[in-house]
């Protein structure tokens, strides 16, 4: 019932936003007219998106950063992390149509389109089926909502990624993860040289036996929890002992 009422609510408030072209948001400028977004995501977007997650962002961003960020959504992250200092900002993004809005947020704040790759972070290399569901937020390669769309997309591991990255002399300092449960699915070997990363777990996808098992993991590797916010958590890698 909740629910109902809320999405009526979002909707109904979304339409009076509609005369709004862009909002600020945390420090920069968000998109509200573009063929993506319904009147439910203007609202979310105009109430402040993800603005919690940038207290945790600006505990790990450094000066010079490359960041990666996997789940690049709206670029909304890709943008605070440019205002927090950071150099260079590559997003990869399973939902294509995403792509050419996150260039026009990227452009609404003035700077160059940035470097996107269409694709979805997967256990291996090509193609695999993703859930693209009318409400951005909760397209998954692991879970298809009712009103999903399952379409095909190009699946890269991390590794992959790095590498593809690495040919062109990028090579991140810092990883964003918002990838609705395939986060669980990352080897910590494949973070080799990444000492920050920003993750947000999704329990009530994948459970919360894998998401422990994997923070686990990661925690033998070095990382430990610095922030945290519900299910976003900014995590570093301690120095290792000479």
């Amino acid at each position: 019932m909740w629910r109902q009422v809320r999405a009526l609510r979002d909707a109904a408030v979304g339409r009076l936003l509609a005369p709004l072209s862009s909002v600020p948001v945390a420090g920069v400028r968000l998109v509200l007219r573009h063929p993506l977004i319904d009147p439910a995501m203007r609202y979310l977007i105009a109430r402040g998106w993800e603005r919690e997650d940038v207290p945790l962002l600006a505990r790990l961003v450094r000066p010079g950063d490359v960041v990666l960020e996997c789940g690049a959504g709206i670029g909304f992250l890709g943008l605070q992390a440019l205002r927090l200092g950071a150099a260079c900002w590559v997003g990869v993004e399973a939902h294509e149509g995403l792509l050419a809005l996150i260039r026009t947020n990227f452009a609404r704040n003035g700077h160059p389109p940035p470097r996107l790759i269409h694709a979805a972070l997967a256990p291996r290399d090509g193609p695999v089926r993703f859930h693209q569901s009318r409400r951005l937020w909760s397209s998954s390669r692991l879970r298809a909502r009712a009103d999903a769309e399952t379409v095909e997309v190009p699946g890269l591991t991390l590794t992959s990624l790095r590498r593809r990255l690495a040919r062109e002399g990028i090579r991140p300092t810092l990883l964003v993860l918002d990838v609705e449960g395939a986060e669980v699915e990352v080897e910590p070997a494949a973070l080799e040289g990444i000492d920050r990363l920003l993750v947000e777990v999704h329990p009530r996808i994948v459970g919360a036996q894998a998401v422990a098992r994997w923070l686990n993991a990661l925690a033998t590797c070095g990382f430990e929890t610095v922030a945290r916010r519900r299910e976003t958590l900014a995590l570093w890698r301690r120095p290792a002992q000479a």
